[in-house]
């Protein structure tokens, strides 16, 4: 019995560590990159309305990519798959944005990156809270975010002021790259007990919804501003 719990205690702090992890990755690649996009557009001789454009695209592709691609975890049940994929496209995301040569291309990086990570976060969220046995446990765990987020900050900083901005797109996608092999140690169980079809019926009643249809237009309205 005690060989039992020993073990139990071993599986559950190797599943908390892997989320920790994950966290801690995600928020480090975000810190390591997003906050210098403007910069980095200025540098490529962007005008400030072509990076006002730059900037609002991640918003408007952000409201569309939450809600498909959340909606497709649910009913696939297997949120670490979309983890995986999303993970892929923000690294293909980073090598197209670190090539682009024009605006219509970066334009593309940028919808990229923003549908391949907006559901990252919220996926790790849902996988995390079914994982915990002890739901008081979730700070603990989310806390590596906070980390990631400071340290990249202060890491990618430090590495502008000597490099040139190549090294925030080796940062952030050898980051990514490490967060798609760690996503192989989290635990990967279904977000519901009964399979859930692509239904195109009952996405349109999740949008007929009216706090559904609200929060879909807020979101796309303050995109559209922000462009």
């Amino acid at each position: 019995m005690r060989y039992l719990l020993d073990k139990t205690n071993r599986v559950r702090q190797y599943s908390d560590s892997s989320l920790t992890v994950a966290y801690f990755l995600y928020w480090f690649a975000a810190a390591a990159f997003i906050p210098y996009l403007s910069m980095y557009y200025e540098s490529s001789g962007y005008s400030g309305k072509q990076i006002g454009l730059l900037i609002g695209i991640p918003y408007l592709a952000t409201s569309i990519s939450s809600l498909s691609l959340g909606y497709l975890s649910d009913a696939l049940r297997r949120p670490i798959w979309i983890l995986r994929l999303c993970s892929i496209g923000f690294v293909s995301a980073i090598v197209l944005l670190s090539m682009a040569e024009n605006l219509l291309m970066t334009a593309f990086a940028c919808a990229t990156y923003a549908i391949s990570s907006a559901p990252i976060n919220p996926i790790l969220d849902g996988i995390t809270l079914i994982s915990l046995e002890d739901p008081s446990r979730y700070g603990r765990i989310r806390i590596g975010g906070s980390f990631g987020w400071g340290l990249g900050i202060l890491g990618i900083g430090f590495l502008l002021t000597g490099w040139n901005y190549c090294a925030m797109f080796f940062v952030a996608g050898i980051t990514y790259i490490l967060f798609f092999l760690n996503s192989f140690f989290i635990p990967d169980k279904k977000t519901i007990d009964k399979p859930t079809r692509l239904n195109p019926n009952s996405i349109w009643r999740f949008i007929k919804r009216r706090t559904s249809l609200i929060s879909l237009i807020t979101n796309i309205v303050w995109g559209i501003s922000l462009v």
